[in-house]
């Protein structure tokens, strides 16, 4: 079987080395480039045609998020969304988003997320929703399912620590598949590679 080509984005050395370090232990995956900032991975993905990339959020020349819509626009691939924030990136993004009104209470808001994907019909769309308290994400995971994404899945009630968020998707029905913490990635490697 052919791996898996990714893009590791990320302006930490650090945890460039650690996140290509772990996908290089999977035999599926293999790291074909690294990238400091969103404008360099936007040029990589272009020349690189990547199957999937890793997308640190907050980032200098071009933060994650204005690199995933530029990916999106010019180049639709794969993209996972990984944040390190230190608390010092931390305070400066709350800043960033108390400019931006809230959802449902929320800000960020995950409903607003999984609405950010439903103009990307072409690609192969899979939400999962995890521990938390409220139902922020259940609206747009069910917005998603009912847009023909390919899952949506909640954690199970017996690994959340809080299940919020999760059951909330459950009741609406926008959960296609609801799995216990340890079981979620198993299922996404497996839909992804059928």
């Amino acid at each position: 079987m052919i791996p898996y080509r990714v893009l590791v984005v990320d302006d930490s050395i650090f945890m460039r080395k650690i996140i290509s370090d772990l996908l290089s232990g999977n035999p599926r995956l293999k790291v074909v480039d690294t990238a400091v900032n969103g404008a360099e991975a936007v040029e990589k993905v272009k020349q690189l045609k990547p199957d999937v990339v890793t997308m640190d959020v907050e980032m200098p020349v071009m933060d994650g998020l204005r690199a995933l819509q530029k990916i999106m626009a010019e180049h639709p691939t794969p993209v996972v969304m990984l944040s390190s924030l230190t608390q010092e990136g931390a305070d400066q993004y709350r800043t960033r988003l108390s400019a931006e009104g809230t959802r449902s209470g929320h800000r960020p808001s995950v409903d607003v997320l999984f609405e950010s994907l439903l103009p990307f019909k072409e690609l192969k769309r899979h939400a999962v929703l995890m521990t938390g308290m409220g139902s922020d994400g259940a609206a747009g995971m069910l917005a998603l399912k009912q847009a023909g994404a390919v899952t949506t899945i909640a954690e199970a009630e017996e690994t959340c620590v809080v299940y919020g968020m999760p059951r909330a998707a459950v009741e609406r029905g926008a959960a296609i598949h609801i799995l216990p913490q340890q079981h979620i990635s198993g299922k996404l490697v497996q839909l992804i590679e059928t």
